[in-house]
């Protein structure tokens, strides 16, 4: 396990004088950045793959098959992770998420800490790096592009900077296709439930797909859907797609939890939410519990699991067009580990 150097940040006193003290605390901690990758039996090559090729070939076959989304560090220290747990089945790809306040600075680009990571990864297998617009310049990208990665999510990400060169992932989108032709797989996000909590009452789907229409004429290859605790409308979303001519692969975010607070900054975020009696029902364990509710919780791990295994059952038993699925872990991985485990015994990635 090879080490990495450290990075400088600077910090900008006029627009981020509300993140000095914690860009300070990075400053003092992150000296050194040292992830702990263990590598199963037979992940001895093959990382310097496009992903696109990968999914298309996987999707072809007619069964599950899953990525993994990691940060590379979290407040607990870089990442630890052991690929081996997540056999019998292992991922066939690893995203890298991007945070744009903490890293939109870092130079050189390649010593920013979710790079690092995705070069030690792809070594072993196909690394996909996030990269938001925020405060990206037409060299810094051109710096990233350097770098020769083989697979990018290209994402507008949840900051915003006014009078920034890139406002929206299609026009990242189309400067990577246009510098970089089919060199590089370029993966975009999708919304099955909308882009924010205002859009589910209800979603606007006609603009939801045309501004997805448009990302994948710029050249996406791949759609990573946020997530969703709906089935019905994971299956309804895909068949719009399809329906308005969107016939790149469409793989679906799966996120699990192991505290209740867990689930409620992302719901509060906008991020998903359950269906009023999953909603309900997870309430009533936490007031069983009586616990902190950021302790993490087996019987919430456990109720997650289930929720999200039915979900992907259903989800493969109403479709025939939906193969993929990403686990979105937050560097929590045994609720991961958990659903990989239940759908192998289910037999679901083994195919129809």
């Amino acid at each position: 396990m090879a080490g990495a150097n450290g990075f400088r940040r600077s910090v900008n006193l006029g627009a981020f004088r509300a993140f000095q003290a914690i860009q300070m605390s990075l400053n003092r901690c992150s000296s050194t950045f040292t992830p702990c990758l263990t590598f199963a039996p037979g992940q001895d090559g093959g990382g310097e793959q496009r992903v696109g090729t990968i999914v298309r070939e996987h999707q072809a076959k007619g069964r599950l098959f899953y990525g993994i989304e990691i940060l590379a560090r979290t407040r607990l220290g870089p990442v630890q992770l052991d690929f081996n747990n997540f056999l019998p089945v292992l991922p066939v790809f690893v995203s890298v998420v991007w945070h744009s306040l903490r890293f939109w600075d870092v130079e050189p680009i390649g010593q920013t800490e979710s790079l690092l990571l995705c070069k030690l990864l792809s070594e072993k297998i196909p690394a996909v790096p996030h990269l938001t617009c925020y405060r990206l310049s037409e060299r810094r990208i051109n710096d990233f592009l350097s770098l020769n990665f083989k697979n990018i999510l290209a994402l507008r990400g949840d900051d915003v900077e006014p009078n920034q060169v890139f406002n929206y992932a299609v026009d990242l989108t189309q400067f990577i296709k246009c510098r970089e032709g089919d060199k590089m797989s370029i993966c975009v996000a999708g919304f099955p439930d909308g882009y924010t909590a205002d859009q589910r009452s209800p979603p606007d789907m006609a603009k939801n797909i045309e501004i997805l229409k448009s990302k994948v004429a710029a050249g996406a290859e791949c759609v990573i859907t946020q997530m969703c605790y709906k089935p019905e409308v994971i299956v309804k979303y895909v068949k719009y797609c399809r329906d308005e001519g969107i016939t790149i692969p469409i793989l679906i975010g799966i996120m699990g939890h192991d505290s209740y607070s867990s689930y409620k900054r992302m719901r509060k975020r906008g991020e998903a939410e359950l269906p009023p009696e999953l909603d309900k029902e997870l309430e009533e364990i936490q007031c069983r519990l009586g616990t902190d509710p950021s302790e993490p919780s087996q019987e919430i791990v456990r109720f997650f699991v289930r929720v999200n295994v039915r979900l992907i059952s259903e989800v493969l038993a109403a479709s025939d067009d939906i193969w993929g699925i990403v686990f979105f872990t937050l560097n929590r991985f045994e609720n991961v580990h958990l659903m990989i485990k239940e759908l192998h015994d289910l037999g679901l990635f083994k195919g129809p």
